[in-house]
């Protein structure tokens, strides 16, 4: 039986590709549901082209947490990476680390699961908020000594972007359900329809979800301390894959545009391109079309 398509929700914003709830994609999550027995799901907090990720509350121990849970057909790479710095260089508050994993089953397939701190806005998200300049000169510190953290397990991250880049909330882990909902507003869901009118199988959730907006956020309630999130492009060093990453290309190495392999140095251009949009509130190397002629063009045209 083919996959049923779905009518695309046009009064939410910031969801995850609703076609890719079918075999092997994503696992439909709806507010309210427990997780292995475990953890539960308050809000949704993004998504990517290989996961979804929930605001959840651990049954154990009543904190707050982020459940990422990958798609069925999602590669292993980002769980194996935050494993591997965990045993090589350990923990470092300037990078994402694990708390737990597990897999579970759904009609979907298996689904790889990871739990992680909560996390507020993106550079992204507040690239319109200029900072003060000693906010950040300390933002662009702690991502200088995260990312040397990850170098020093030999692991390039690879997508070292705005949108990787997280600002902490305040206690964030201690909130209640209430200042949950007072601080990023209830969640704000539509129900999931089927483009011929029929009705939605288990491979679907009930409801589509809109991922918290941050743009809106109290600035009051960030901590200034910085995280890098998001191992999914991460490699180890000594094994580079090949071709280009899939990294936004305004923070694309240019040397990648060329087939040289993939390496640390990458990274630390992709460092830069951060650090003057943390002082100037603009990308260095915006592009209007995806393509690596442009960029390159872009690139020497600002730089010389």
């Amino acid at each position: 039986m083919a996959p049923q398509r779905y009518l695309w929700p046009g009064d939410l914003d910031d969801i995850e590709d609703i076609q890719n709830y079918r075999p092997g994609g994503f696992h439909p999550v709806h507010i309210g549901d427990v997780i292995r027995d475990e953890y539960r799901i308050l809000h949704k907090l993004g998504c990517g082209g290989f996961s979804t990720v929930w605001l959840a509350r651990a049954l154990t121990d009543q904190r707050l947490c982020a459940l990422k849970i990958l798609a069925a057909n999602a590669p292993s790479d980002e769980l194996d990476i935050m494993l591997y710095l965990a045993e090589t260089v350990g923990s470092h508050p300037n990078v994402s680390s694990l708390h737990n994993h597990f897999t579970i089953m759904g009609p979907n397939g298996p689904h790889r699961c990871l739990v992680l701190s909560v996390l507020g806005p993106s550079l992204k998200h507040i690239q319109k908020l200029k900072l003060p300049t000693t906010a950040a000169r300390g933002a662009a510190r702690q991502i200088a000594h995260g990312l040397a953290h990850i170098h020093a397990a030999g692991v390039c991250h690879s997508d070292l972007t705005h949108a990787n880049v997280l600002f902490a909330l305040r206690d964030v882990d201690r909130w209640t359900d209430l200042e949950v909902y007072q601080h990023f507003g209830p969640p704000k869901i539509a129900p999931l329809r089927c483009i011929d009118g029929s009705i939605p199988q288990p491979t679907g959730p009930r409801q589509i979800i809109e991922a918290i907006s941050f743009n809106t956020i109290n600035p009051g309630l960030l901590s200034g301390d910085i995280c890098i999130i998001d191992f999914g492009l991460s490699f180890r060093t000594k094994s580079p894959p090949p071709g280009i990453p899939g990294t936004p290309r305004s923070f694309l190495a240019p040397e990648l545009c060329f087939g040289l392999p993939r390496s640390p140095s990458n990274d630390v251009w992709s460092l830069g391109c951060l650090i003057f949009e943390l002082y100037s509130t603009r990308v260095l190397f915006p592009l209007v079309f995806d393509r690596l002629d442009i960029l390159i063009g872009t690139i020497v045209d600002t730089l010389g």
